[in-house]
């Protein structure tokens, strides 16, 4: 069994969750939820490395969301853009 836990830090309780079978993908179970479940207009995600990637953080854009996300070393962030 695979449970991915969505937690409220200022309520210190729980929020969502979803589970599945031992080969389940906890970035899978989140972006079901994002897309199934509704949150507070400014919701602040945060997370650790391995939520990283254009299109995993577009997704939460688009859910008109913020994200905090914790990267390694190995995470190269591009600059100037615009």
């Amino acid at each position: 069994m695979w449970l991915t836990l969505l937690w409220h830090m200022g309520l210190r309780l729980p929020w969502t969750w979803k589970s599945g079978p031992s080969h389940a993908c906890e970035r899978d179970h989140f972006r079901e939820l994002l897309q199934e479940q509704p949150f507070p207009d400014n919701t602040l995600f945060c997370a650790d490395a391995g939520f990283t990637g254009y299109d995993w953080w577009r997704a939460i854009l688009t859910a008109k969301q913020n994200f905090l996300i914790r990267v390694g070393a190995n995470v190269t962030l591009r600059r100037r853009l615009g």
